[in-house]
């Protein structure tokens, strides 16, 4: 048999002129744009393969792979191929007879690194639709019949080369910059290694993988610790890498004979005392807390200077604040919440004190017990009786649960595709007995109601899974057809001016079962999400440009900023992958037909003006700020802030990025390439110190660190030196306290006087007011608590929990206590909640009521269309009709209702496409009131319109800003007749709508646009946080002008539209920017705004 079967292999394929047959499938070339590449810089270069097929009669190919096999493990490196990929890329049509395809391969995705010339072992994979059938040809079949379609990777030989080395140490503390001036010949330096000693025992390393350069220098900065490991240090070796695996080494002697040296000393610092303080327990302390009431733990703190910082940390489930009754003395109160998980053992509360080298804690113990009675569920209700093979909607659940001595942490159903519900899902609460009101998008092709189960856990950490039978659902069969094609005309983000870039992207869908696209993303090399618009079939925020059901094309975008090319390592070729989510379909697209490219040129940015006012040595006590004036030569400048260096003690306990300054970019010019920027630098009432630092800033949307050392270098001030005033032993004091609450409008009133002669309170410093929960809990987002801040060290205002954004219903009993900032950084002066209960006459009793408090949206009751007719005949004039919907609110009061009315049932021409928005508000109450009410608005069926006009609802939102979401399913569910219209006319529209013109003038961004047979007017604008609909202002029969087109919520950069135009019988014609460019239309915008928002990094795409 083993024979037997190696003989078929062997003989399973022939070589025929020009080509390899295989089971039907002839290969019939393959070619390389370039099958030799020579690896010389850290641009990624792409070959581009174009392979030919012939498929006998009868067989047709679903799709394909490339793989290139790069360990010889057959782990395969793949690039998928499909329609897509089809030479000069005609649409989907089927694999069949004679055909060629295109695969762009980016270098950085199959290169190993493995030897100095690497040959990439490929293979050609073909599926057929039968069977799916596998057809191979091998990398050996192919170069033995194609002897030019070897691909051979080449890197350089030669390990980095250390040109200059140096050392600086800061005069004025232990600040080391390491300065090198590296050639490397690969595609990029790995790692940076020193080793050093300092006669201790052991030898220290320090490794470096990102390194800071701006001039073609790298510079690597690190505070040193001579309190700990002394003043003199040796170098023993320095050790450079690049990504192929060459190392440069040189060693001690081999330092000093190239270099002059080998090591560094530091300057003298003032030695610092470790011994921070001591504690003692309160001997009230309980042993144990418990969690049907609030208990306070205490610790008596005295520090052995005043100016040791001192803080504790919330932790998980309790409340930690620092009283200080005087510079010295520090009481800490620890407030254990209820409802909490019993812990019995070591560890607990911990309080800290540190320098810039080590830390000291104090603990005081927590153990806590509760009941351990798991939640168990009372009764399910739902919005419907019965499932019927319904279209996705929105169904509401109310969940009522007995949790005994805990709140809600987490109702998950577990068999939906609806994320877990928490805390803010709860509507009400009566003793034991929670309810949650949950709202979940459902869908009865893969969901059931009728057996799933639900888990719950509460804040005690008691968990139970629920086997629960609901209403029966019967599933919806779905059928997976959809088609889809991508087209841009732009492949290459160049950041040469730009600090982001846009590339405007069409999708084309199609499906004859109503697989719709429902989103979609783009990610680069498959590994991080980039910024792109949303494509979903139902929403109207999606930017349509045709629609008929079965054929839909999107216009769409894709963003990259300029520091995504740090974060991702991204410089020259990668590969796009698009993820599609449809009725029926998930899945990951490689976009492997195209590579995309990375230009990052580099542009040297110059420091020319740094000058400090009234100088960088200040007496803190007498001045409150020091006014920094900047100029930078280059590149536009986007964000500048000055940075305190921060060692790892420090950063354990403060802000890891520690901000100094406030910086404005004034103004650039593009004639002198001049960037003005002014700074404050707050310094009032700093403790005496020496402050060094560096600065990060954003140039050209590229983070750019700019070293302490290169600020020695040019002679401008590199720290600013603090000399601080003298404890006086005071601490702000409260003298008075005093609440009072309003149960109609749940609003607590607070009266205060703090009495403030402390000397490490800045200027401008605010009080502020901190509301916590009184009971466990803790979400995603952490412990919840809300800040408000008040000016003023005396004074009264008013809090209303119905207002306090992000407050919801399951956030009671509350508590308040009261912080206040030190300049000593890691303190703060606070009155804890008992503290503060004991100075109020109302002993702070806020019986909080948040039922009166409106935390739900509108519920649409009934919808319909009233005296419907089966059809309005519209050939000879326009017909109104009227819609009507009965809204209720349950506090607040309606608000506004958004609207849809599509076009979805007409002959499939591309251009019968209308899908828009309208609304309707309290105006168009017509009986009720805003509470329960009946709204109704007309609707006009122009001459010439011709189709079915379907009616949904987007969402409907209260005076409370509460937005509760609809489906067109839901509406049908509620829709007291059908929630369309058919409008027949028998003569076409004779006056179509027809783009004639696109101008721009570009001082004032005014777009205008000449248009026929146009009704109203808009554009899709689009890219980098910019994706609307904007309606131009008619200004004649055919002339109509978007005026000062600027949105200000946008960073600078350039912005994409097209243009859509509504015709008089309700159809629109829409032309992306894809569409524009190849008319020859302008398509873009450049958008220019003082103000910069960093963009959020990419998001890792775990899939």
């Amino acid at each position: 048999m083993f024979k037997v079967l190696l003989l078929l292999i062997l003989y399973s394929f022939i070589y025929v002129q020009g080509g390899i047959t295989k089971e039907g499938v002839t290969l019939k070339s393959v070619e390389l744009s370039n099958n030799d590449i020579t690896r010389s810089s850290i641009v990624t270069p792409s070959v581009m393969f174009y392979i030919g097929f012939q498929v006998e009669l009868g067989l047709e190919v679903s799709y394909g792979n490339l793989n290139f096999d790069m360990y010889g493990n057959k782990e395969y490196q793949q690039f998928q191929w499909d329609y897509n990929n089809l030479v000069n890329r005609p649409g989907p049509q089927p694999l069949i007879g004679e055909f060629k395809i295109q695969i762009c391969v980016p270098v950085q995705m199959i290169e190993t690194f493995k030897t100095q010339i690497s040959h990439s072992n490929y293979s050609i994979q073909i599926i057929l639709m039968k069977n799916n059938d596998i057809i191979e040809f091998s990398y050996n079949e192919i170069v033995n019949q194609f002897p030019n379609a070897y691909l051979i990777e080449r890197y350089f030989d030669k390990k980095p080369d250390v040109n200059n080395f140096q050392i600086l140490v800061h005069p004025h503390g232990p600040l080391v910059s390491f300065i090198l001036d590296i050639d490397h010949y690969g595609i990029g330096l790995e790692t940076i290694s020193i080793e050093y000693t300092n006669n201790s025992e052991s030898n220290q390393v320090i490794n470096w993988v990102t390194f800071v350069t701006n001039n073609g220098y790298i510079y690597i900065e690190s505070l040193f610790y001579p309190e700990l490991t002394g003043y003199d240090y040796t170098i023993i070796s320095l050790q450079v890498t690049d990504y192929v695996g060459k190392v440069a080494t040189f060693t001690e002697s081999q330092l000093k004979k190239k270099f002059g040296f080998s090591g560094f000393t530091l300057h003298p610092t003032i030695p610092q005392d470790s011994n921070f303080f001591e504690y003692t327990l309160d001997d009230r302390n309980p042993e144990i807390s418990y969690a049907n009431r609030i208990t306070n733990l205490i610790a008596y703190v005295n520090l052995n200077s005043p100016f040791y910082p001192l803080s504790c940390i919330h932790g998980i489930g309790s409340m930690c604040t620092t009283l200080f009754l005087n510079s010295t003395s520090v009481q800490v109160s620890n407030l254990m919440l209820t409802n909490g998980p019993t812990y019995i053992g070591p560890g607990g509360q911990k309080f800290y004190s540190f320098n810039q080298f080590t830390s000291v804690e104090g603990t005081i113990p927590c153990n806590y017990e509760n009941v351990k009675t798991p939640p168990k569920i009372e009764n399910i209700t739902y919005s419907i009786g019965e499932i019927d093979s319904l279209d996705p909607f929105y169904l509401e659940i109310n969940v009522t649960m007995q949790i005994t001595q805990a709140s809600l942490q987490l109702l998950d159903m577990i068999d939906f595709l609806s994320p877990g519900y928490f805390l803010n899902s709860v509507s009400n609460i009566n003793g034991d007995m929670v309810t949650s009101n949950v709202y979940l998008s459902f869908d009865s092709a893969i969901e059931s109601t009728e057996r799933y189960m639900v888990s719950i856990e509460d804040s005690k950490q008691e968990s139970a899974n629920f086997n629960v039978i609901g209403p029966i659902t019967y599933k919806r069969i779905e059928y997976q057809d959809i088609m889809f094609q991508i087209d841009f005309t732009q492949t290459e983000f160049d950041f040469s001016n730009q600090s982001q870039v846009t590339i405007p992207i069409t999708i084309t869908t199609w499906t004859n079962s109503s697989d719709q696209l429902q989103n979609n993303f783009f990610s680069l090399n498959g590994a991080y999400l980039l910024e792109t618009g949303l494509s979903n079939y139902f929403d109207i925020s999606s930017q349509f440009i045709s629609s008929n059901g079965e054929f839909t094309v999107y216009q769409t975008y894709v963003t990259m900023y300029n520091n995504y090319g740090t974060i991702l390592e991204a410089n020259g070729a990668f590969q796009m992958m698009y993820e599609i989510i449809s009725n029926g379909n998930t899945g990951f697209i490689p976009i492997t037909w195209q590579c995309f490219t990375v230009n990052k040129p580099f542009q040297p940015t110059i420091i020319t003006v740094f000058d400090m006012s009234p100088s960088n040595i200040v007496y803190s006590n007498k001045t409150s700020s020091i006014q920094l004036t900047i100029q930078i030569k280059g590149s536009q400048v986007n964000l500048f802030e000055l940075v305190q260096f921060q060692t790892t003690t420090q950063s354990e306990y403060l802000l890891p990025l520690n901000v100094i300054s406030n910086c404005t970019v004034i103004s650039y010019s593009l004639n002198t390439l001049v960037n003005d920027i002014q700074c404050t630098i707050p310094v009032g009432n700093l403790p005496s110190q020496i402050i060094l630092f560096y600065i990060e800033s954003i140039i050209q949307g590229q983070p750019v660190t700019i070293p302490n050392a290169q600020l020695q270098e040019s002679g401008f001030p590199s720290y600013i030196e603090i000399i601080g005033p003298e404890d006086n032993g005071l601490v702000p004091n409260i003298t008075q306290f005093s609440t009072s609450f309003n149960l109609t409008t749940n609003t607590i009133s607070i009266q205060y006087d703090i009495e403030n002669e402390c000397n490490f309170v800045a200027p401008g410093t605010t009080v502020d007011f901190v509301i916590f929960i009184m009971q466990f809990y803790f979400d995603v987002t952490g412990y919840p608590v809300y800040q408000v801040s008040q000016d003023s060290f005396s004074g009264s205002f008013d809090i209303n929990f119905c207002e306090l954004e992000g407050f919801i219903y399951g956030y009671q009993p509350i508590g308040i206590y009261i912080s206040i900032n030190s300049t000593i950084t890691g303190t703060q002066y606070q009155f804890p909640y008992d503290y503060l209960v004991e100075l109020d006459p109302n002993q702070m009793y806020l019986p909080i009521d948040n039922s009166v408090c409106d935390f739900s949206g509108p519920r649409l009751v009934e919808t319909g269309i009233l005296n419907r007719h089966s059809q309005y005949d519209t050939t000879e004039q326009s017909v109104d009709i009227t819609l009507y919907y009965k809204i209720t609110d349950d506090i607040s009061g309606f608000n506004s209702l958004v609207a849809t009315m599509r076009l979805v049932d007409t002959s499939y021409d591309v251009n019968e496409f209308y899908f828009q928005t309208f609304s309707i508000s309290t105006d168009n109450l017509v009986s009720g009131n805003t509470r329960n009410g009946i709204y109704s608005i007309n609707i006009t069926l122009p001459q010439y319109s011709n189709g079915t006009y379907q009616f949904s609802v987007n969402s409907l939102t209260d005076n409370a800003g509460n937005t509760r979401p609809y489906t067109f399913q839901n509406i049908q569910l509620v829709s007291s007749n059908p929630p369309y219209v058919n409008a027949i006319s028998d003569i076409t529209n004779p006056n179509l709508p027809k783009l004639a013109g696109i101008s721009l003038e570009s001082q004032s961004n005014t777009i205008t646009i000449t248009a026929t047979g146009v009704d109203s007017l808009y554009i899709l604008s689009m890219g980098a946080g910019l994706f609307e609909y904007v309606y131009a202002n008619q200004m004649s029969t055919n002339t109509f002008e978007i005026v000062n087109y600027n949105p200000t919520s946008v960073n600078t950069g350039i912005y994409y539209f097209g243009v859509c135009l509504n015709s008089k019988s309700l159809t629109t014609i829409c032309y992306s920017a894809v569409d524009l460019e190849n008319l020859g239309f302008i398509n873009s915008i450049l958008i220019v705004n003082s103000n910069y928002s960093p963009p959020s990094p990419p998001f890792s795409n775990e899939n």
